[in-house]
């Protein structure tokens, strides 16, 4: 398995996972059950509490009750939060993918460039720089090729090897 195929299959699984949360919380039954939930565990409460007069009962109740905003927006607070987690990594393995692609392409490019020197070296067009050669080149001017290239290519070319294989 390539490493663009790893890339590719963690982008899918994690929008597969984003798509997954807004589901959960496009679906009713997910907040009817926080809900209950979160009733059942105030219902535990009060029935703990050891409330002497109508005016604490009556105080723990507005408690509760003042709550149930909170209780009803965490879910969503949290789906939100999960989906913005899931995006910032998929924004991540989309970067990566980006560079890798750059990399690859890079690479294809510089074994142009040197099949390119290799049959230019082969064919006479370009020979070897020498230090008069850049004492009379015009400021700003390249060599067609340097020194280490040229002999690096050279090299290749008299083993019959290819260096990038």
């Amino acid at each position: 398995m390539s490493f663009m195929n790893v890339i590719d299959k963690k982008i899918e699984e994690l929008k597969a996972s984003s798509q997954d949360v807004e589901r959960v919380v496009q679906n009713p039954n997910y907040h009817v059950k926080q809900m209950e939930d979160t009733i059942a565990s105030a219902l535990e409460q009060v029935n703990a509490l050891e409330v002497e007069t109508v005016e604490e009962l009556r105080e723990e109740f507005t408690g509760v009750l003042t709550q149930i905003p909170g209780v009803v927006a965490e879910p969503w607070r949290k789906a939100v939060n999960s989906i913005q987690q899931i995006q910032q990594e998929i924004i991540r393995w989309e970067e990566m993918k980006k560079l890798y692609l750059d990399y690859e392409e890079a690479l294809v490019a510089k074994a142009a460039a040197h099949e390119e020197n290799k049959a230019a070296i082969e064919s006479g067009e370009v020979t070897e720089p020498t230090k008069m050669d850049s004492i009379r080149r015009k400021p700003g001017n390249r060599p067609p090729i340097t020194l280490g290239n040229f002999r690096r290519t050279e090299t290749d070319i008299e083993s019959g090897e290819d260096s990038e294989g």
